[in-house]
């Protein structure tokens, strides 16, 4: 999560030094919704671990179907809408939707105790100081940049200060 707040909130930079070419520079409003993706995806690869321990690989070939069938269905609707925004779209509710099920279903077949609130709260605060980074704007972009700093320290410092008392 601080890699997709801390890549978001700096795109402005990167777009200036590390993609000088502006034909790159259009489509990067769709990275932070990429890099969400991502994360759950991963976040996937670890839950679908009881499938594999349990011998129940079915489980996995059924999720990935229901995933290809939703991501087939919101392809359709949404790029003739958003454009490739759509298609970014869709890859971020897929692999959301591929984490829920392989978690409520894991559940039932090999308990795991996560602790889902925990993770929530930092989904949700990295969301919330995401989009307030957004709405940070100067004049100049290097203030802005540096104003958009402070949403990655605050996410940085309640990840310190949060799992520092997990493990006093």
């Amino acid at each position: 999560m601080l890699a997709v707040i801390g890549i978001s909130l700096n795109l402005e930079t990167i777009k200036r030094f590390v993609l000088q070419d502006e034909l790159y520079w259009t489509g990067l409003h769709i990275v932070p919704l990429l890099l969400m993706g991502s994360l759950f995806l991963g976040l996937f690869y670890n839950l679908s671990i009881w499938f594999k321990i349990q011998d129940k690989t079915i489980y996995g070939t059924i999720i990935t179907v229901m995933a290809a069938v939703v991501t087939i269905v919101l392809n359709l609707l949404l790029i003739p809408v958003y454009g490739y925004l759509g298609s970014a779209i869709t890859t971020l509710v897929v692999y959301l939707f591929m984490c829920v099920v392989t978690y409520l279903v894991g559940q039932k077949y090999y308990p795991i105790h996560y602790d889902i609130k925990r993770v929530a709260n930092y989904l949700f605060l990295c969301t919330l100081l995401l989009v307030a980074g957004w709405h940070i704007t100067t004049s100049s972009w290097i203030i802005t940049q540096l104003l958009r700093e402070i949403p990655i320290l605050l996410f940085l410092a309640a990840l310190v200060v949060g799992e520092r008392k997990r493990y006093e």
